[in-house]
């Protein structure tokens, strides 16, 4: 269907290794550095950005076993919300990645609001040894916007390190091969054959429409609905 996939997910989440790769080798260097360790994850509606972070980033860190990872959704009671993400960040110095998604519900926030929630953010991502690293998970057409969210008492707007290539991935609309492998992969993993020339014919269909996988969910789930035998 049309929902992002989420952990639960992971097994049948295909298509994005080059994309995961560089998410995961993106986080890693940032936590290595001595810049602020927040990365945004931007792309249009549409694009998989959710299920890149959900069903790809997070399940691959549990698996690896060196971060802890929580998640924070920015509506309602932010304070809640964050104190439950990063009020008990880990003191033996393993690594915690709180993702923030849809990051863009900020600005759908109360100033005061939003200026504490950021700012609480920016503070755990650029405290020099910190364990914490975050996530934002942002559509594209608010990617200018972050010049709006000033972070620290200094005056420092988030566009500091959102325009920086060291702390942003664009995500792109999938190739036509990329979305083969989403049709064929998990089919084949579940003891099933989608026949090549049906599953190249979908991909290249879908190509030239925007965005593309919405509409490739669309007629996959149509031709379920349609299967006989």
């Amino acid at each position: 269907g049309l929902a992002p996939f989420d952990a639960s997910r992971a097994g049948v989440f295909c298509g994005r290794d080059e994309e995961l790769d560089a998410l995961h080798d993106a986080l890693q260097e940032l936590r290595a550095g001595t810049a602020p360790r927040m990365l945004l994850l931007a792309g249009g509606s549409g694009s998989g950005k959710t299920s890149l972070a959900q069903a790809g980033l997070l399940p691959t860190l549990h698996a690896a076993g060196d971060w802890r990872v929580r998640t924070l959704r920015p509506t309602g009671d932010v304070s809640a919300r964050l104190g439950a993400a990063i009020g008990e960040a880990p003191t033996d110095g393993t690594p915690l990645l709180v993702l923030v998604d849809p990051f863009e519900s900020v600005f759908d926030l109360p100033p005061s609001a939003r200026q504490r929630l950021v700012r609480a953010l920016w503070r755990q991502a650029s405290t020099p040894g910190g364990s914490v690293s975050v996530l934002l998970c942002l559509r594209i057409e608010y990617l200018g916007r972050c010049s709006e969210l000033v972070v620290d008492d200094a005056g420092t707007r988030l566009d500091a390190v959102a325009f920086l290539e060291s702390h942003q991935i664009i995500l792109r609309d999938p190739s036509p091969r990329a979305l083969r492998s989403m049709l064929m992969e998990p089919a084949a993993r579940a003891g099933l054959e989608l026949d090549p020339a049906l599953a190249h014919k979908l991909a290249n269909a879908v190509t030239g429409l925007q965005p593309p996988l919405p509409h490739l969910a669309a007629a996959t789930a149509r031709m379920w609905v349609a299967r006989t035998g």
